[in-house]
């Protein structure tokens, strides 16, 4: 197979690198310091292979087309509050971000023994908040769950992405927490080189 890795930022990644192996290509780790580095700049990581490509000594032209895919997840939340619901938002956190990935996907994630969390997000007004990042792929699986109010942190694998948002209902403190995934219920994937939009409507019912 023929590898390309893009857009890395890391000019020492090929450093000391003998091995010359598929496998310790497919070992390797992209680590981030904090929750939002992948926000910062105008690149994103990006990775692609080709198989069944006869690479000889010399400048040669590959034939074919190498496609390169993001090594990442685009996340955008849109967050507002039922209309005359009185619920004001304060902030939003985000937490159980990843912080390594495997440069070439797999059939696991890399191994996170340290995960990175958003302290807090001001609101755009007490009534609607919301933020776009990027993120590594966390694939956390699926779980048996029929209803939306059941995605809970009950419910939840170990280590699934979720969404905080703090704010109050009158002078109650309040707390909504949104776990991520590719749908309401049972799904707690986040796939590199996936785009997400969630659209969260807040709103409170009197006991």
């Amino acid at each position: 197979s023929e590898m390309c890795i893009r857009d890395r930022g890391k000019a020492d990644l090929f450093k000391g690198y003998v091995i010359h192996k598929e496998s310790y290509l497919k070992s390797m780790v992209y680590s981030l310091t904090n929750w939002d580095d992948l926000n910062k700049g105008i690149n994103l990581p990006m990775t692609g292979s080709m198989k069944s490509v006869n690479i000889k000594v010399g400048a040669n032209t590959l034939s074919g087309t190498l496609v390169l895919t993001r090594m990442v997840a685009k996340v955008e939340l849109k967050i507002k509050v039922k209309e005359n619901s009185g619920i004001n938002i304060t902030n939003l956190k985000i937490y159980n971000l990843p912080k390594s990935s495997y440069y070439v996907s797999g059939t696991a994630d890399a191994t996170n023994t340290t995960w990175l969390n958003c302290g807090g997000i001001s609101p755009s007004s007490t009534t609607t908040a919301g933020t776009i990042f990027y993120m590594f792929e966390n694939r956390r699986g699926t779980k048996t769950i029929p209803a939306q109010k059941d995605k809970t942190t009950a419910n939840a694998p170990a280590h699934a992405t979720y969404v905080e948002i703090n704010g109050t209902i009158g002078t109650v403190t309040a707390k909504w927490t949104v776990y991520l995934g590719e749908n309401n219920t049972s799904d707690f994937n986040i796939k590199r080189n996936g785009n997400y939009t969630y659209n969260i409507c807040l709103l409170y019912t009197s006991p």
